[in-house]
């Protein structure tokens, strides 16, 4: 692989061509040369030792130590080369077509029941903290702060903000899914609905939507045992979707009511998110505040692993006001199908539920804030997303 030198709107412009290209060249399955030139040309374009190993890697079938490879701010001199070594390190880590010789979806399953593990524990501990031996001085403090927090954040709501809220994602749910997925077919053959989320809604459901409710009533015989607006579901279905080259990522498609709702309870959040300076519809601040953060050294961002599976069921009753709980909890679903089997949940919810994101933004939003007060620093640097 030769390098030669590049302008920097050259470099810019050769990268996110290849990159789209690649990107491109993948999802259409062409043949590997044509995207093995595509990979040497992105490489190429950056015109750095370490896309100069990438390429060697790639090139020789080394997809293992590929994806192995880590990049360490530390061993660079400027901003710009860490750039660079960062992009060609990262380029191929989603790349599904290298040949690890693991079961992604086996890999992500474990980790799933690694947190439900996790979860059960955390629950165990919540249902008891009086005998909590952790549970005393600063996480005593803590855990009253951010359930302060939170009740501040959310306040109250009405029953019109919440059914005037409910939406439709755009994604599958247990009854519609693949080619069937739209917004028509939503709302003309979208039945499924929990039971808990049933006996919430049957009072009321008609008198908030009069014209759907009827046509759910007329489009199907009724067979005299049930209501025959809805088809009554006990669990959500585990997947897994693509991830990266190592893992693939475990999901839950939800019943379809189930979601129209959670939807509702998302924005609901996300409103007030917003009203307290968290705005989960653009990046904008958190990328203002990384750059802050690498000139300066006085910020730091904090990934978690697994973020929406490690919030346990027992947590959120602790931590939200009981009618806020109360909604959420007759929202989700409580149980799986996971393999062939199912599982109640320990987690609060997973990824697929309408108001997961935002729920656990306002969770880190307020542990973060409780923290800063705890140790008496400004907590107006804080962004979640």
């Amino acid at each position: 692989m030769s390098h030669k030198k590049h302008s920097k709107h050259s470099v810019k412009s050769n990268a996110a061509s290849a990159f789209g290209a690649v990107k491109l060249l993948t999802s259409e399955r062409v043949s590997r040369q044509v995207t093995t030139d595509a990979v040497h040309h992105f490489l190429s374009a950056l015109d750095c030792p370490r896309s100069l190993t990438v390429w060697l890697l790639y090139r020789f079938g080394e997809d293992q130590q590929l994806v192995d490879l880590v990049v360490n701010p530390d061993d660079y001199s400027s901003a710009t080369e860490f750039r660079d070594a960062y992009t060609a390190t990262e380029f191929l880590s989603k790349a599904d077509f290298l040949q690890l010789g693991v079961d992604r979806a086996k890999v992500a399953v474990d980790k799933f029941l690694l947190c439900e593990e996790a979860c059960r524990r955390v629950n165990r501990r919540f249902r008891n903290l009086e005998f909590d031996p952790l549970f005393n001085g600063a996480n005593v403090w803590l855990l009253n702060a951010v359930t302060c927090k939170i009740s501040q954040i959310l306040g109250d709501f009405s029953a019109d903000e919440f059914v005037d809220d409910a939406a439709w994602g755009p994604g599958s749910s247990v009854s519609i899914r693949g080619t069937d997925v739209s917004g028509y077919n939503k709302v003309t053959a979208e039945r499924g609905v929990t039971r808990k989320l049933y006996n919430f809604i049957r009072p009321w459901f008609s008198q908030a939507y009069p014209l759907w409710s009827q046509h759910l009533s007329t489009s199907r015989e009724s067979d005299g045992l049930c209501d025959r607006r809805f088809d009554l579901m006990d669990e959500n279905e585990v997947i897994t979707v693509s991830k990266n080259a190592k893992t693939d990522r475990v999901i839950a498609i939800e019943p379809g009511i189930n979601l129209w709702f959670q939807k509702a309870i998302g924005k609901m959040i996300r409103s007030r998110l917003r009203r307290n300076g968290i705005n989960l519809d653009s990046q904008r601040r958190n990328q203002q505040l990384a750059r802050l953060g690498s000139k300066f050294s006085h910020l730091a961002t904090v990934d978690f692993s697994a973020a929406s599976d490690s919030i346990s069921y027992e947590l959120i009753r602790s931590i939200l006001p009981p009618r806020w709980f109360s909604l959420l909890d007759s929202c989700r679903t409580g149980a799986g199908r996971l393999n062939d089997s199912v599982v109640r949940w320990e987690k609060f919810s997973s990824m697929g539920n309408g108001f997961t994101f935002e729920l656990e933004s306002l969770v880190f939003f307020a542990a973060a804030h409780a923290v800063c007060e705890y140790v008496g620093v400004s907590a107006d640097d804080i962004s979640v997303f």
